[in-house]
């Protein structure tokens, strides 16, 4: 009796076990690979993969993100992939979300899209104003970035300052942007009669319009300059990283030969540099690297404050722009995706590149810049601010102390209150003020120049294109900073030329009289 007992209660704990075998295996379930996807304004697509042992489907309350496909069968087993689409964001930063209906639950991935408001640079002039000349030959250029491509809005531009008499104020001019960057030229009417200050204040009928006034001079006294070569454009901000290790893979596949930031300039002469040599200094000024009391040599206390490059080798002619920088001799970037060929600079044209990751600055001014580059950064943030200048400057010779006055120099960030930089004369900058008092340091007395407004975009790839016009003697039109996008992506400018910062209407001109 009791080995019959025995036999049934075994019977009975077998068909329970098997009963929760059954249960966990058809037990129904959803899972995803992920939880929350990010996108930028461009409409652009993603995936995330959905793993269930049932019917699924998918949907979203949000109009501006589309999946597909919208449902599916799963079989416990493999992996089945929704394409997340999102439009293009034109306004404030949005979030959304997938839903995902399975196994008698909704679970969600959180989908997020950065703002894309049209942004306006900085604006600049096509040419110069003089008394008694006609300004219908003179463009006011507007830069632009993020546009959509059908966008179309009315601009007027209020003329004010001394020089203001005998120019017409601009009304409802028409303007239609097409997709991406580009520029509004908006001509200018009338004929300065006075010369001075003169200020164009521009207004647009668009949605969160701004756009900054532009302050020019008419008729302002000549500014000569002391240099074999100025400065006339930089690459502070490669997209992507601006000083990887040589030999470093990204993620694109791309093999690093070296650092992507550089500095363009022109030559005013012809120069053979292994018979007169030059350099070149950069400063690293904002927060983390408070400028000490030796200006263009700081680095010399074995810090990043300023990284010089000695100018020594090669040559360049008359009129010709030239290049120093990274070691790569790439204007672009690299590709941030595929593995495209991309196409360096000639070495006649870029005579000095540098290992800046490695090797520190010459004559012992400056320590090796590791990851940060030799050009910083605007910093990032709403809106991109910069806390202190930073500065390009270069000198003849190679042996300078903090007295050494560069042949040329320029800024670009906010405001540096330590006077320790030495400037020269130039389009900008005077050691002398109109009433002879002494102001040999930038932000002493008028030489607060810099490059004040930030880029359109940080990590974006955005060449700063200084402009003016130049001779041998003097400035005929001060430098005027406008942003050009280097872009890099696989068949995108992957192969890009030197005329993308060479052969634009923001290019500096040389004038031979």
């Amino acid at each position: 009796m009791k080995r019959k007992h025995i036999c049934q209660f075994g019977l009975i704990l077998a068909a329970i076990a098997s009963g929760l075998a059954c249960s966990n295996e058809d037990e129904a379930f959803v899972r995803r690979n992920t939880d929350v996807l990010h996108f930028s304004h461009e409409a652009s697509s993603q995936t995330f993969t959905v793993r269930s042992n049932g019917v699924w489907s998918v949907s979203s309350p949000d109009e501006w993100i589309t999946l597909n496909p919208t449902t599916g069968a799963g079989d416990g087993e493999a992996y089945e992939t929704v394409t997340v689409s999102v439009a293009r964001n034109g306004n404030v930063a949005r979030s959304g979300k997938a839903l995902i209906h399975a196994a008698g639950r909704t679970v969600y991935i959180s989908v997020h899209q950065s703002e894309g408001f049209l942004l306006f640079g900085t604006p600049s002039l096509s040419g110069s104003l003089a008394i008694g000349e006609p300004a219908a030959d003179v463009n006011l250029r507007i830069p632009y970035s993020r546009a959509a491509g059908d966008e179309q809005f009315r601009l007027s531009v209020r003329v004010s300052g001394d020089a203001a008499a005998g120019l017409e104020p601009i009304v409802d001019y028409p303007a239609s942007l097409t997709a991406g960057e580009g520029m509004i030229y908006v001509p200018l009417a009338g004929e300065p009669t006075k010369d001075g200050a003169l200020r164009f204040s521009v207004s647009a009928d668009y949605p969160n319009a701004y756009i900054e006034p532009l302050n020019v001079f008419v008729g302002a006294s000549k500014a000569y300059h002391n240099a074999d070569f100025v400065i006339t454009g930089y690459m502070a901000d490669p997209k992507g990283t601006d000083s990887p290790v040589i030999g470093a893979v990204s993620g694109g596949g791309f093999t690093h030969t070296g650092g992507y930031e550089y500095v363009q300039f022109l030559a005013l002469k012809d120069i053979d540099f292994t018979v007169d040599k030059y350099c070149m200094v950069t400063t690293r000024n904002s927060s983390q690297s408070t400028p000490g009391d030796k200006g263009w040599v700081g680095g010399k206390d074995g810090t990043t404050k300023t990284y010089q490059i000695n100018i020594d080798r090669g040559s360049v002619r008359k009129g010709d722009f030239f290049y120093v920088g990274g070691l790569s001799r790439l204007l672009n970037g690299y590709p941030t995706s595929g593995t495209a060929a991309m196409t360096p600079v000639a070495a006649a044209k870029w005579p000095i590149a540098v290992d800046y990751y490695t090797k520190p600055g010459d004559d012992g001014n400056g320590a090796a810049t590791a990851g940060t580059g030799i050009l910083r950064n605007w910093t990032t943030g709403t809106p991109l601010v910069h806390e202190a200048a930073d500065g390009i400057a270069v000198f003849r010779g190679t042996g300078i102390d903090e007295n050494t006055v560069p042949m040329d120099a320029i800024f670009y960030g906010s405001s540096l209150t330590k006077l320790v930089f030495q400037v020269p004369t130039n389009d900008h900058y005077s050691r002398l003020a109109a009433d002879g008092t002494p102001q040999p340091y930038f932000g002493q007395g008028g030489n607060t120049w810099a490059v004040t407004t930030p880029p359109p975009g940080a990590d974006d790839g955005w060449y700063c294109a200084l402009g003016g016009e130049v001779n041998a003697l003097e400035w005929i039109t001060p430098r005027t900073p406008a942003y050009v996008r280097c872009k890099n992506t696989a068949g995108d400018g992957a192969n890009a030329t030197t005329a993308i910062v060479e052969e634009i209407p923001e290019a500096t001109k040389f004038l031979t009289n």
